[in-house]
């Protein structure tokens, strides 16, 4: 008997809700998109390839996506955000250890002891 494929979720009165379910295989297909992309190219990617690197089917795959274009451009999109989200949480980091006035900036550059 084959082991069941990394991710996949239970069956029957165990399984867990359909969107988490729906979720979790947007997920694999997403990883095995980047996969496919990255050995293929975006050119030579199939929906087969890319179904087939999940472990899904392509019906499965065409549930999700609409083609390889919609699934590199939300591939694209999760990378973006994820990008942005780091940004974000360098800045509010930042903002957190800066000083908060001119002249306490001043006082830092000059070595002196805060008040």
């Amino acid at each position: 008997m084959a082991a069941p494929h990394p991710g996949t979720a239970p069956h029957g009165r165990h399984a867990p809700p359909l969107d988490v379910r729906q979720d979790r295989q947007r997920r694999r297909l997403c990883a095995a998109a980047g996969s496919v992309f990255a050995r293929s190219g975006y050119t030579d990617a199939t929906a087969e390839a890319i179904a087939r690197e999940a472990g899904m089917s392509k019906a499965t795959f065409y549930e999700h996506s609409d083609n390889e274009e919609d699934c590199i451009i939300a591939l694209f999109d999760a990378s973006a955000e994820a990008v942005l989200a780091g940004m974000r949480q360098a800045a509010e980091e930042h903002a957190a250890a800066a000083p908060a006035t001119r002249e306490e900036r001043e006082r830092r550059l000059a070595g002196e002891a805060p008040p």
